[in-house]
């Protein structure tokens, strides 16, 4: 009996230690960059649903990349029946394509966050986007670091956790090197992100990386898809026919390397005032009688002089993400909730506000007024100062300044308006996610001619410039092109630079400054679309905000947060680094005075040497 009982006593002990054994692993399946955009691509996500259910040992899934293939409200709707069949929990990290479209951002904001966190079986996951909305910047901003950090401070030391993000760090994230600087005291088992062009894990500064590939359907096959099998001592990570592609003994420990995350450099300039507001700005500054004028995301708009001191603030109660204006002593700003407020530019008084259901997503313009509408209210001053501005679902809008009543609306555009509206000789040019160049009346609306070169030409993301006869504009597919603002007619393009959408001209408009994918730096002239100079740099230009300005007899450029000069001699010369964060359009106070700010909050003020 009493052997019986030892038999029965050790079998339970046995069953306690691998029932604890089992109960410390976590599997979780990822997928990256499934770009949902109809009913037969949610394939994809219909099989892992069937394989989770199938199996019964997979914990939760991750989704990762861009998640739909250009961010709408209808693909949204699409992917969310796909996951609410899910039978386990998921979570997803979205990409650039996603936050492209305001309307199709709000309804992903119903179904998730861009973060997350995660405890499973011991063992804590981490996921953080740095996808920034209606650009196509892959940013991780101050907020969702600070966010990051304070996670990380109340996390146990000893604990295990992985952070996962839809980005190649180190190649596509300009400030991965602050991100890593939070993970030197806490570090991750595992760094999972993608998309490569294979699956590959490597070493990175002292952490592990794992680089994810697209997953895809294939003869209705799920491919490319990745299982993370994680214990106490090591992780296993298996393709979609379940073979180990690799592994990680969790035992060994390796040296971490310090990361450089210098914030700002001076090498040929002089800083006059220098400050940091510490919130994302992704609208650039406004100047007047000396002071600055600033908004950020979260919708404080604040006045501060030239030594960097505040003035006033002023909450709108709502997100900007639209420039604001500066016109007869007034700042308009507006919210993206549709929200128009008018404010004393002396004070920070509220003058008043009107809203409506319109998101708006461009930055305001200030046109002189020349139509004919009469106002029903009357005005109190003699201004023909109006704001212009465009929606989500495609209007433009102008309204009158002093007293905010509506003069016209055009509803032309299929898609949401970003672009900047520009005014030139009482025509206003504007773009749409439709991917059409705009021309309309700047008296009364109407359309006078819209343009674009073939079905799949997207002109949405590009700069707008005009020398007075020609319309400037840069595909998202690279391709410049010069339009003719009275005919709405094609001049020239430039197929051949792989050029980014930002881009700058001349201040006598004669010469276009034009940045390339690959390591160029192109000047074109602005008639015929002449290639005067290409300037080969170092490194290639980043995705950011700012173009190329002229500054007396030089070209002032930023590449990487880096500030440069290209003298009449085409030698570049640095002049100050302003921080890692994409830099807004460079402004030019005098003749040797200027002003560089960045969507982390930065603004500087500087002369060169």
């Amino acid at each position: 009996m009493r052997l019986f009982g030892m038999k029965r006593l050790s079998t339970l002990i046995f069953l306690i230690i691998v029932n604890a054994a089992f109960a410390q692993h976590s599997k979780f399946i990822l997928i990256s960059n499934p770009e949902i955009s109809d009913l037969r691509s949610t394939a994809l996500l219909d099989s892992i649903s069937s394989l989770i259910e199938r199996r019964g040992d997979i914990n939760f899934l991750v989704i990762s990349g861009n998640l739909t293939q250009d961010g709408s409200n209808k693909q949204f709707q699409v992917l969310k029946k796909s996951l609410d069949k899910l039978p386990v929990e998921y979570f997803l990290l979205p990409g650039i394509n996603d936050l492209r479209d305001a309307n199709g951002w709000e309804l992903f904001k119903e179904i998730s966050d861009n973060k997350f966190v995660y405890n499973n079986n011991g063992f804590m996951f981490i996921g953080l986007s740095p996808a920034v909305p209606f650009t196509k910047l892959q940013h991780f901003t101050l907020e969702d670091m600070n966010w990051l950090s304070s996670v990380l401070d109340t996390t146990n030391v000893g604990k295990d956790y992985y952070f996962l993000s839809p980005s190649l760090l180190d190649e596509d994230v300009d400030n991965w090197k602050q991100l890593f600087s939070l993970f030197y005291k806490k570090t991750p088992e595992l760094i999972i992100n993608g998309i490569a062009d294979k699956p590959l894990l490597r070493n990175l500064n002292g952490y592990y990386l794992f680089n994810a590939t697209a997953s895809t359907i294939s003869k209705d096959k799920v491919t490319n898809y990745f299982e993370f099998d994680i214990s106490p001592d090591t992780i296993s990570i298996l393709d979609n026919n379940g073979k180990v592609i690799a592994s990680i003994d969790k035992t060994i420990t390796i040296e971490k390397d310090s990361i450089d995350t210098t914030n700002t450099q001076t090498f040929n300039a002089d800083v006059s005032m220098q400050t940091d507001l510490s919130n994302t700005m992704l609208t650039s500054t406004t100047e007047w009688n000396n002071n600055i004028y600033t908004s950020d995301v979260s919708g404080l708009i604040s006045c501060i002089d030239s030594t960097g001191k505040v003035l006033w603030d002023y909450d709108a109660n709502g997100d900007i993400y639209s420039k604001p204006v500066l016109a007869d002593r007034v700042l308009t700003a507006a919210t993206l909730q549709g929200d128009i407020i008018t404010l004393s530019a002396i004070s920070g008084e509220q003058i008043q506000s009107i809203g409506f259901e319109e998101t708006i997503t461009s930055d305001l313009s200030v046109i002189n007024y020349e139509g004919s509408r009469e106002l029903m209210i009357p005005k109190l001053s003699n201004s023909k100062s109006a704001v212009v501005f465009g929606t989500a679902s495609g209007k433009v809008y102008c309204y009158d300044l002093e007293t905010l009543q509506e003069y016209w609306v055009n509803k032309d555009a299929k898609g949401m308006i970003r672009s900047k509206p520009v005014l030139v000789n009482n025509k206003i040019l504007y773009s749409s996610r439709d991917g059409f160049l705009y021309c309309i009346d700047a008296r009364d609306g109407l359309l006078i001619w819209r343009w674009k070169e073939k079905a799949d030409t997207d002109l949405s993301d590009s700069q707008i410039f005009c020398d007075g006869k020609k319309v400037f504009v840069v595909s998202t597919d690279g391709i410049m092109y010069a339009i003719n603002l009275l005919l709405g007619k094609l001049e020239w393009k430039l197929d051949k630079f792989n050029l980014l959408t930002n881009f700058g001209m001349s201040d006598d408009g004669k010469l276009l400054y034009l940045e390339s994918k690959e390591k160029s730096l192109y000047i074109v002239q602005t008639d015929k679309g002449r290639k005067v100079k290409e300037v080969k740099l170092d490194n290639a230009f980043s995705e950011s905000l700012d173009f190329p300005i002229d500054a007396g007899e030089k070209i002032l450029y930023t590449n990487k947060g880096i500030v440069y000069t290209l003298n009449k001699k085409y030698n570049s010369d640095k002049i100050l680094f302003a921080g890692d964060a994409p830099a807004h359009p460079i402004i030019k106070l005098s003749d040797n005075k200027f002003l560089i700010s960045n969507i982390d909050g930065r603004i500087i003020i500087f002369s060169l040497r």
